[in-house]
């Protein structure tokens, strides 16, 4: 997870000080498809027996680790799997709400559906907006049936949905 955020990192600054064009920022992206490929293979090999990690058994680190591994897997079809085997931990409380609400956005986005809980932005007219919802009045009362602590509002301005795109 350490290489994964500081490629991410190195990726953010690089687009904001020279570009998202910038010879930096393209070498830096090309990292991060290795690294996320490596991580998913890796993760696939090492999937507890039952299908997916645990709160309880395996600690909310190691669980969380696990989603951002998926939630950056250029494997979609994986992606779905484990989102099904997530399910019903979200609702036992095995895996966290605020995970499983994400990676069903991202899904959903991939598959170019709207998103239910309002966590993923896209570039709209050169403008970060939020990707086309399912109901954007239901989104708190959503989120925070599934346990996602953040508001919309909150995610809007972490965001920074209405800011230029790079």
């Amino acid at each position: 997870m350490d290489v994964d955020q500081a490629a991410r990192q190195a990726y953010v600054k690089a687009m904001r000080s020279e570009g998202s064009q910038s010879a930096s920022a393209r070498l830096i992206a090309a990292d991060i498809q290795q690294i996320d490929a490596d991580n998913t293979d890796y993760l696939k090999a090492n999937l507890p027996s039952d299908g997916w990690f645990r709160n309880s058994r395996d600690g909310e680190q190691t669980t969380t680790d696990a989603w951002l591994i998926v939630q950056h897997s250029p494997d979609q079809s994986f992606m779905q799997e484990v989102l099904s085997r997530m399910e019903p931990l979200a609702k036992q409380g095995e895996v966290s709400g605020r995970d499983y609400a994400l990676l069903f956005d991202r899904v959903e986005m991939f598959n170019n559906r709207p998103q239910r809980f309002g966590s993923q932005v896209v570039c709209t007219n050169g403008a970060r907006s939020f990707y086309r919802l399912e109901d954007a009045a239901a989104v708190d009362r959503l989120r925070l049936e599934v346990g996602h602590p953040e508001t919309f509002a909150a995610t809007a301005t972490r965001l920074r949905v209405g800011d230029p795109c790079s």
